[in-house]
């Protein structure tokens, strides 16, 4: 239906497209605002949620670079750490290890001693030979220092001994522990330092029967209980 004609108005339906005009645009920008509005409000939650995790792995990182590795000498288990007597006795042997006369290991229990029997015995038998008694001459001044206890123990292998000084392995084990230990006592070493053990064969270094895993089965330990 026509619009009755208004002389004040000589253009009404230009009018109305205007007001139509202004009408959409309000309302787009209505729609923009709350738009940025939304994408603000995911942003401080992205952001928020970046520096959550961003702070715990700070953290996790901190906490990290304040546990050093342990420093660990060739073939020594345990750093020179601890009491005077301890860096002292361990300086020692490492450096004896290093001539390549001992085969040592350090735990937080103390310092075993590996000696091959080889070394130590003639075959068979609980006698010292040349070359052990040079070898525990050597040791005999390391282990003066101190009173730490010292726990010696004698391991065979597996082939089994019979005759009438050494019934068994345990008795030449037992034998063999027990001449070290009289050696070093009278090299001036405190007897009430040391217990004597033999094993036998039930502590294998090596599993097997070849040559090779015998002969390392064919032992003496001394096993030091050094102080913290």
């Amino acid at each position: 239906m026509n619009q009755p004609w208004d002389p004040n108005n000589r253009y009404p339906a230009l009018l109305d497209r205007q007001e139509a005009q202004d009408s959409d645009e309000w309302l787009l920008s209505y729609a923009d605002l709350s738009t940025l509005i939304i994408v603000f409000l995911v942003l401080m939650f992205a952001f928020s949620d970046f520096d959550k995790n961003n702070s715990t792995t700070e953290g996790s990182l901190s906490e990290t670079s304040t546990k050093a590795p342990m420093a660990v000498a060739p073939q020594i288990s345990t750093p020179i750490a601890g009491s005077p007597i301890r860096r002292q006795i361990l300086d020692q042997l490492i450096s004896m290890q290093s001539q390549g006369s001992y085969e040592i290991d350090a735990d937080e229990d103390g310092v075993t001693i590996n000696l091959a029997d080889i070394l130590l015995f003639e075959s068979g038998n609980a006698q010292l030979s040349g070359e052990g008694l040079e070898r525990l001459q050597r040791l005999a001044p390391v282990l003066k220092a101190g009173r730490y206890p010292i726990t010696v123990e004698g391991h065979t292998d597996s082939a089994p001994i019979h005759n009438d000084k050494y019934p068994s392995n345990w008795e030449l084990s037992a034998a063999r522990a027990s001449q070290v230990v009289r050696y070093l006592v009278s090299q001036g070493l405190a007897p009430d330092r040391f217990m004597a053990v033999g094993y036998a064969d039930t502590r294998p270094a090596e599993l097997g029967n070849s040559p090779q895993a015998r002969s390392a089965n064919r032992r003496v330990h001394l096993r030091l209980k050094l102080p913290q």
